[in-house]
């Protein structure tokens, strides 16, 4: 009834450490609880689970470690059918907070900001003033051939008002020249007018 003479089975040899498929899994997003349950579900053992997070806490440079929580005991051979072991909990280490600045390097940051930002002001000013220059000799330049364009356009006028004015002058000349020419047809016309009277006379008289 009772197998004492029956010899035990022996167990079978424990898979090599699966670094690489925790890493794999944690690439993948999940946390040490699932890769647990993960590794358990693929035959791994407590132990071989353990070692392979503590090694691809050692290998990772991305994100910080975690430190495994003790596993249980793996059950004596023969006793595993007794109770199924309780997935273990593990707890992910706090990431550490990155270091604050002192207050020294924030002013210093702050200087080199604002001196910065002031070269760029005064770099902005000097070409405003030159420009500002540019402007002011192009409006005196301008101003230069206003007056000078001014000043031919009062000469143009005096030069007219002077034509005009001789013109004026000439036509009263002309005016008066044409009185006295008709002052004398006014005396030369009624002595002509007798004149050709007269020869008309002559002229009937020898017919």
């Amino acid at each position: 009834m009772f197998p004492f003479g029956k010899k035990k089975e022996e167990k079978p040899a424990p898979k090599p450490v699966p670094v690489k498929e925790v890493l794999d899994l944690r690439s993948r997003g999940l946390t040490n609880d699932q890769i647990i349950n993960q590794l358990r579900a693929e035959g791994y053992d407590f132990e071989s689970i353990r070692n392979a997070l503590s090694q691809a806490d050692l290998k990772t440079t991305v994100t910080p470690p975690e430190t495994p929580p003790a596993l249980p005991t793996p059950p004596a051979p023969g006793t595993e059918t007794l109770a199924a072991p309780m997935a273990p909990t593990l707890e992910t280490a706090p990431v550490g907070a990155p270091e604050r600045k002192s207050v020294e390097e924030i002013e210093r940051i702050l200087e080199q900001i604002i001196e910065e930002k002031w070269d760029e002001v005064e770099e902005k000013l000097s070409v405003l003033e030159k420009w500002k220059a540019e402007i002011e000799k192009k409006i005196e330049n301008l101003n230069a051939r206003i007056d000078d364009f001014k000043s031919r356009i009062d000469g143009i006028e005096a030069s007219m008002a002077a034509k005009v004015e001789e013109y004026g002058k000439a036509m009263q000349d002309v005016n008066v020249e044409i009185q006295a020419l008709q002052k004398v047809m006014g005396k030369l016309i009624p002595t002509l007018s007798e004149s050709i009277k007269e020869l008309k006379e002559v002229v009937k008289s020898k017919k």
